[in-house]
Parts: C-alpha cells; structure tokens; sequence
C-alpha cells in the first residue's frame, strides 16, 4: 500500500499551527500527565527554502528571472533614464539664477532663456516618462519570474511542508512578491534618480559658489543623515512589532474559521475572541507609535531643509555684502545654489 508523505509522523507533528487545542478550550476536560503541548513551528522563510534566497542575500539577486537579453536592455535603459533624469532640476536653477543675475534681461536674452528652460522641461518629462515606464515593466517581468519559479518549486514540495511549516503558502507568496515588486519597480527609478539629482545639485553647486555650497553641505548632510538614520530605525521599529502582534491575531482568526464546529461545540467563541483582541490592542498602539514617529521624522527633514534655507540666504546675503561674488554674479547665483540643496 503506497504511503503518504508524512503519513508516518505523530498526528500531533502533522498539525498546522492553525489547528485549535481542545484541551485548551475545555478547562475540565481530562488531560493525560504525560501530554505535553506542540511547540509552535519555526517561521521557515519561504523564499528561503523555495528560491534558495539567504537571510543576509543580495538586493541585486532579486533580478535573476530577467535572463533574456531584452530583458536586461530594459533594465539598463531603465538605470540610464533614472540617472538622466536627476540632472534637469538643477539645470533649470542655473537658468533661473542667470535671469536673475541679468535682471530685467533684454528680449534676445530672455526668448534664449525661455528657449533653454522649455528645452530642460521637455528632456525632463521624456527621461522621467521613460524611467518610470521602463521600471514598471521591470518590476512586472521579476515578481512574474519570481512567481513561476515559487510555483514550480511548491509543486514538487511534499504535502508535510504545506501542513507543518507553511500551511499559509498562498497569501505568504502573494505578499513576499508583492514586496519584491514594490522594491524593483518605481522605488528604484526614484531612488537612482534622487542619488543623481544629489551629485548634480552639489556639481553645480560647488562650480558656482563653493563657499556656500561648502557651509550647506557641512550643515544639511550631517543633520538629515541623523535624522533619516534614527527615525528609519524607530519606524522600522514598530512596524516590526505592530506586524508580529497583527500575524499572531490573525492567526487566531483564522485558526477559529477553519475550526468553527469545535469553536461552536466547546463554547470558546468569547474565549478566541479576547485572545484575539490581546493581540491586537498592541498592534493598534504599536501603529499609533509608527505613525506618530513618522510624522516627526517626516517634520524634523523639513525643518532641517527650511533651516537650510534660511541658513544659505543669510549666509548669500553675507557674501554679496562682502563684494565675494564676481561683477555679473550676485543674488541669482544665491537662489541657483539654495534651491537645488
């Protein structure tokens, strides 16, 4: 007679940890000395044993399901595009600050201009048209590769993992590859193209005016690398813990709905019901607190970046008072570098 898998193990090892112990909602029913409870299952990371990921792996290994060279022509002219498109803002300063600088211009000199800042925007809009396109499509194409690789290793998985270590399969995967996209789509493009808007702003910055664009590197970088870094880890924080209480509510929930006749038999409705609003009271005050630190994170960098501000005209003011600015230079140049910080 052919067996199962798992079919040999105890029934107490084959449970899934959604399974409700009846023991636990019937006080008075009688229990062996010698019984001792389950432990819960390890949280085995699926995309750990399925895709072979490890816990410390690589933020570029993610992108392994785009073997095809058009693939990877999309990536990369997703990258260009992310790169490109950093460039245009602090181009568009130096615009403004030369107007400024030649203030009222003539007519020759301000149709150049105009000229020059639609010719920027149009650049603008098509880099970050196509970064954000090309992005899209990437994120698409890797949590779709990382969803038919998922699905072809759980197939061959024995029936033992579904029910012991990962009876939630389906909603872990749709949620692990719904994180993946989120992190190889859009938020890629975004974050190359603010590392590109930082090098061009500070270029242009330092080309111009090297002594102010010195004063506010040395004063905003320090200030919003601390609050980035300490705020991040708070939010992280509570996240983390509102996320470990909402699991183990649900987990409650459901293990009720997939038992609801021994639920009903034993009475033990009113008892899951508070075990799960112990569990969520907490994850409710641990959002409260994640939310409340990233509204101050959030206040504390624009604080830092209007303090920069006024920092950087006071010190502008300061300079062109002193006559440190060259004859056609002046309050534009101020506004140039103020601006793209």
């Amino acid at each position: 007679m052919a067996s199962f898998p798992g079919a040999n193990q105890p029934l107490s090892r084959r449970r899934s940890h959604h399974s409700i112990d009846i023991a636990s909602l019937n006080p008075s029913a009688p229990t062996s000395p010698n019984t001792t409870p389950d432990p819960a299952p390890p949280a085995i990371p699926v995309l750990e044993q399925l895709l072979g990921f490890k816990s410390r792996t690589s933020y570029f290994s993610l992108y392994r399901p785009l073997n095809t060279w058009h693939q990877r022509t999309v990536l990369a002219l997703a990258i260009i595009l992310s790169l490109a498109a950093g460039a245009p803002l602090p181009i568009i300063g130096v615009i403004f600050g030369k107007i400024i600088n030649h203030f009222p211009p003539d007519e020759d000199e301000l149709q150049t201009r105009i000229c020059q800042l639609l010719g920027v925007s149009v650049a603008y809009f098509f880099t970050t048209w196509g970064w954000a396109t090309c992005w899209g499509i990437v994120g698409e194409r890797v949590s779709r590769g990382l969803r038919e690789d998922l699905l072809k290793k759980a197939v061959g998985m024995e029936i033992s993992y579904f029910e012991i270590e990962c009876p939630d399969i389906a909603n872990r995967l749709t949620a692990d590859t719904q994180t993946i996209h989120l992190g190889t789509s859009e938020k890629a493009g975004l974050f190359l193209q603010s590392v590109s808007y930082f090098i061009a702003a500070f270029t242009a910055g330092f080309f111009l005016n090297a002594r102010l664009t010195g004063i506010l590197f040395a004063a905003v970088v320090p200030a919003m690398l601390i609050v980035i870094t300490f705020g991040s880890k708070v939010v992280a924080k509570y996240a983390r813990e509102a996320t470990e209480y909402s699991e183990k509510a649900t987990s409650v929930a459901e293990g009720a709905i997939i038992a609801v006749q021994v639920v009903q038999a034993f009475d033990a409705l009113d008892k899951l019901a508070d075990e799960h609003l112990k569990f969520m009271r907490p994850a409710i005050m641990k959002g409260a607190s994640k939310a409340f630190a990233g509204a101050l994170m959030l206040g504390l960098v624009y604080f830092v970046a209007y303090s920069a501000n006024a920092l950087a005209f006071w010190q502008g003011s300061q300079q062109i008072a002193e006559g440190s600015f060259k004859e056609d230079e002046g309050a534009g140049t101020v506004y140039t570098v103020v601006p793209s910080h």
